[in-house]
């Protein structure tokens, strides 16, 4: 009888720690990671040979091809010659915030350094894109697409598509993006044109000349305090 008891404790026991391990463990999203190496260079985007920036030897940069909540953690390798940083436009960065790659959440990776990305995916389903978001990059190359797959348990109010292709859509330059971003700062385009539209451009010249008569303690103009340097001016009011 003590026996059989005993069996039966053993038994409850057992029971009471599977039941209990069932409780504790939690179901965790998958995690992909990826490694991706930032470089220079020389492509034929609109026929001439230009520099550019490279991921991993590609461009547009490697798409990202993920499904909801999937965890992602990404190793960036700065090769170029100034400091790199990548936002990542539309997945929302819940709580983590200092993984959303912009100036006042992430400093700029140095050259020859690495960086280390860890975000996910959480509840979106889309298209997004990544790009560099410092020193006009942006302009030379470095972003790509990012699409954000359901998970196959999850139903979509559409029929799914025979196939799917990301088209990425923007401005290019033939001319470097550190010479564009040189005329950028300094206010003038080329050939001693700024940088406004025709219509403000007198407006621009004539704040411009009287900020050089007047002492960097600012002028006031409509109950605003304009200061230098010129290419700070609101000059679009």
């Amino acid at each position: 009888m003590a026996f059989r008891t005993g069996l039966s404790l053993l038994h409850l026991l057992v029971a009471l720690a599977l039941l209990s391990s069932l409780v504790i463990v939690k179901g965790e999203s998958p995690y992909k990671f990826y490694t991706w190496t930032v470089t220079y260079g020389i492509i034929y985007p609109l026929g001439v040979p230009q520099q550019v920036i490279l991921i991993n030897g590609q461009f547009p940069g490697p798409k990202l091809d993920v499904v909801t909540n999937d965890n992602i953690i990404l190793n960036l390798i700065n090769k170029l010659d100034q400091p790199f940083l990548l936002t990542w436009n539309g997945i929302k960065q819940r709580k983590n915030s200092w993984q959303d790659g912009v100036l006042g959440t992430n400093c700029p990776i140095p050259p020859n350094s690495n960086f280390t990305y860890k975000f996910q995916t959480k509840d979106q389903i889309g298209t997004y894109n990544y790009f560099p978001s410092t020193a006009f990059h942006k302009a030379a190359g470095g972003f790509g697409a990012i699409n954000v797959y359901a998970r196959p348990r999850i139903p979509i109010p559409y029929p799914l598509p025979v196939e799917d292709f990301t088209l990425l859509i923007g401005d290019w330059f033939k001319t470097n993006h550190k010479t564009l971003q040189q005329r950028l700062d300094s206010g003038v385009a080329c050939n001693g044109k700024f940088l406004l539209p025709a219509a403000t451009e007198e407006k621009a010249r004539e704040r411009l000349e009287l900020l050089r008569e007047t002492p960097p303690t600012g002028i006031e103009d409509k109950g605003a305090v304009l200061a230098a340097p010129p290419q700070l001016l609101d000059v679009g009011r």
